[in-house]
């Protein structure tokens, strides 16, 4: 059986980013360097797990797989919110402090 790892549903302020965008210019007296972020979206209080947890199942549904008190494993169907680089918003089907299954 492959090592799986575990995260806890946790909650938190969850910023979506587009792009973190860098620009560096180099001129002959000296650097100059623009950053800009973009956020096309925010949600504070929400609960978020990795990407990686979820299994998408289509029709825009997703599950993730638990691991129970009694150390079973079972599969929830939850619904997501926003996405960002690594977690997404976890709208309904976990509490905080679920143990979800990683690397299935």
């Amino acid at each position: 059986m492959p090592d799986m790892g575990l995260s806890s549903a946790r909650p938190s302020r969850f910023k979506f980013v587009l792009n973190t965008l860098a620009v560096v210019t180099l001129a002959a007296v000296g650097i100059v360097i623009y950053c800009a972020e973009i956020v096309l979206a925010s949600a504070e209080d929400v609960l978020f797990v990795p990407v990686a947890a979820l299994e998408s199942t289509g029709d825009d549904a997703a599950r993730v797989t638990v691991l129970a008190d009694d150390d079973r494993e079972q599969i929830r169907e939850v619904t997501t919110g926003l996405y960002g680089d690594a977690d997404v918003e976890i709208r309904s089907g976990l509490a905080e402090g679920d143990a979800v299954v990683l690397g299935r």
